[in-house]
């Protein structure tokens, strides 16, 4: 399923530990928005993906490992990312994981609801100044293909 030329894939990284993408949700919303092909996938633990018991595999770094996964199995060479709430914590983690940013990745979407995932101040911190660092690289980069 590799896409053509351009950025043709929207991966959408859904909201919440839990629940399935198939379930009514603002990410149906934006698929039926997109000219693009959204792609949609359940997360460790939701819908119809494993729920193993092991609570070590429940990290940032393994929510972060299914997306390369998922785009490297679907062989998905450019997109654009798209995360709402534990999706959007996610897809800046993913993007900060790889600085500067790829021309791969085209355009990083990302709503945060709130902040309630980071459990500690120090990670807020840590956080905060990792994606101000990123927002003034991104800045300077010259407008990614859409196209």
């Amino acid at each position: 399923m590799a896409m053509a030329s351009g950025y043709a894939c929207c991966r959408i990284v859904h909201r919440r530990l839990g629940r399935s993408v198939a379930r009514g949700s603002p990410e149906v919303v934006m698929s039926r928005m997109s000219s693009r092909y959204p792609l949609f996938y359940d997360q460790l633990g939701c819908g119809n993906s494993d729920r193993p018991s092991d609570t070590s595999l429940w990290t940032v770094d393994r929510f972060v490992a299914e997306l390369v996964a998922v785009r490297a199995a679907l062989g998905l060479e450019r997109v654009h990312l798209l995360g709402n709430s534990w999706g959007g914590m996610l897809a800046l983690q993913y993007t900060l994981d790889r600085r500067p940013a790829p021309e791969s990745l085209g355009s990083r979407m990302v709503t945060i609801e709130d902040a309630s995932h980071l459990c500690f101040a120090e990670q807020w911190d840590t956080f905060h100044a990792e994606l101000t660092d990123f927002l003034a690289e991104v800045d300077g980069r010259p407008a990614q293909p859409t196209a």
